[in-house]
């Protein structure tokens, strides 16, 4: 069966169908963003309560082998701080990164849309001058 419209319903279709999948693509990507941050948070969550039982069992290591004052010690626990830190920074800068390219698809993906919309409009006034031989009539 073939489908009749005109060119003001078919551009109303293509801007409804433009926006409805810009909101699924839109709200897809928000839910994978939300989880990539919770993640973060999770595993920061992680890291810091490891490091916190992790510390003192070192201090106590040494203590039970009377070098609780002794540079070594220090050295371990300085170590291990120095390895919580690094670990650290590398998922925040690795946060980071996957916070800049959520950024960067949605612009990409908001430019896209607004080339579409474009696309669109072009084609409904090609259309529109097809049926309507008057309508580039200027009074």
């Amino acid at each position: 069966m073939a489908a009749y419209g005109t060119p003001n319903y078919d551009f109303a279709k293509g801007t409804n169908d433009l926006a409805r999948n810009k909101g699924v693509s839109d709200a897809s990507q928000a839910y994978g963003r939300f989880l990539g941050q919770e993640r973060f948070r999770r595993d920061q969550g992680d890291m810091t309560q490891n490091f916190k039982r992790q510390m003192p069992k070192v201090g106590s290591a040494f203590n039970a082998r009377g070098l609780h004052s002794s540079g070594l010690r220090q050295q371990a626990q300085t170590q291990t701080a120095e390895q919580y830190n690094q670990q650290l920074q590398r998922s925040q800068f690795d946060q980071g990164q996957a916070e800049q390219g959520f950024e960067m698809r949605q612009a990409a993906d908001d430019a896209g849309y607004q080339a579409a919309l474009a696309d669109l409009f072009a084609r409904f006034q090609m259309a529109r001058g097809n049926v309507d031989p008057f309508s580039q009539v200027v009074v």
